[in-house]
């Protein structure tokens, strides 16, 4: 008898400790960010997308010089003899694989340059989030396109923007 009775009270003791526990655990601060929304407004990313806007700018420059360098030479070739004519027509022809080649090349090119600048930007905005969060205590920070509801209270995108632009 005795030994039911303690049994009940150490039952109903662990009890106590793991609901105090669990209810512990559950306690904590969750916020959101829209993190499109720190990338977008984030100063390096501005900066990154004229740098960006720029080199391709030059590129498309270049490709069209080469394009109308093309044309000319394709225009030249009405008033030539039918033997200087095959030979122009093989120089276009490699003309034309030139341009195509710097497409292809340029379009590499930017596409590498674009993911390293995006993948910078994301290395700082993450540790920006994960300082935010440990400096004002969070339990949890998730994007908002995870989340179905939430009380607009808990976002802290303006917040985590500003706290990447200050340091500028």
């Amino acid at each position: 008898m005795l030994n039911r009775q303690l049994f009940i009270a150490l039952s109903v003791l662990f009890a106590c400790v793991g609901a105090n526990t669990a209810a512990h655990a559950q306690e904590g601060k969750i916020g959101y960010v829209n993190m499109s929304e720190v990338v977008e407004g984030y100063h390096k990313t501005k900066a990154y997308d004229a740098e960006f806007k720029q080199k391709y700018e030059q590129k498309q420059k270049e490709i069209e010089s080469k394009t109308a360098a093309l044309k000319q030479l394709e225009s030249s070739m009405e008033l030539l003899s039918d033997d200087a004519r095959e030979q122009k027509i093989r120089e276009l022809q490699a003309k034309a694989d030139e341009v195509k080649r710097l497409t292809n090349y340029a379009n590499r090119d930017l596409q590498v340059e674009k993911r390293k600048l995006l993948s910078d930007v994301l290395k700082d905005v993450d540790a920006a989030v994960k300082a935010y969060g440990e400096a004002k205590g969070f339990t949890l920070l998730v994007d908002d396109a995870a989340i179905l509801y939430a009380s607009s209270g808990m976002e802290v995108t303006e917040d985590i923007i500003s706290q990447l632009n200050a340091g500028r």
